[in-house]
């Protein structure tokens, strides 16, 4: 199985040059299928991490179709990746992938299951390490998080708006330069307003964490 997970790996950046989509998606599945587990550590020593990177990157840049059918299994692999293996984490924010991944979110036609494992990646991330903070914040995460809490998308998806929280409340804890940041965007005023629109329907359960989450955030901000 792992000579067949390497195999698979060096596959990747060949199928996605050739523009073959569904071939792509299905290959991506069947790594995704078979973990977690010893087949997810022989795809990421197999480099497998940058060769989802190179995949992703290659059907964000196409116009066909077909491409953004890969996007939502490459996040989930790149996620798997990620949360497996501080080394991925290391590649993904020594890339341009932080920008790409930025990029996803508010780019429409994507996906919303692909916008939340996107959100997840960089939670990880700016849950983990200061430099990894330092990366999302030089790649514009504190402009792209304002763009999101106006997002008509972002806010009726209470799962991927909870994750985006969960990166800017990694933000607030840490760092003055990122608050100056916030400040400047107008975070605090936007949460500040959301806040209030969260809470007053906050009798249905799956809003409650996501106006405690606002909460915590307006106070750090």
């Amino acid at each position: 199985m792992r000579k067949a997970v390497e195999q698979l790996a060096d596959g990747l950046p060949r199928l996605a040059a050739e523009a073959q989509w569904p071939a792509l998606a299905r290959a991506l599945h069947f790594v995704l299928w078979l973990s977690p587990g010893p087949a997810t550590a022989a795809f990421i020593q197999a480099r497998g991490t940058a060769r989802v990177q190179e995949v992703i990157k290659a059907a964000a840049a196409s116009e066909e179709h077909g491409a953004l059918g890969v996007l939502q299994p490459g996040t989930a692999l790149l996620l798997l990746c990620v949360r497996e293996s501080e080394r991925a984490a290391d590649l993904v924010v020594e890339s341009q992938s932080v920008r790409l991944l930025l990029q996803l979110l508010l780019r429409p036609g994507v996906g919303p299951v692909t916008k939340r494992h996107t959100a997840e990646i960089l939670q990880a991330l700016a849950a983990t390490k200061l430099v990894y903070r330092d990366v999302l914040h030089g790649a514009g995460v504190v402009e792209v998080l304002r763009a999101a809490l106006t997002d008509a998308a972002v806010l009726a998806d209470p799962q991927l708006l909870q994750r985006l929280l969960w990166v800017l409340a990694s933000l607030s804890d840490d760092d003055s330069v990122y608050k100056d940041d916030m400040r400047l965007a107008g975070l605090p005023a936007c949460l500040a307003a959301l806040f209030a629109v969260y809470q007053a329907h906050s009798s249905l359960a799956e809003l409650r964490p996501v106006a405690a989450l606002m909460l915590r955030c307006v106070r750090r901000c």
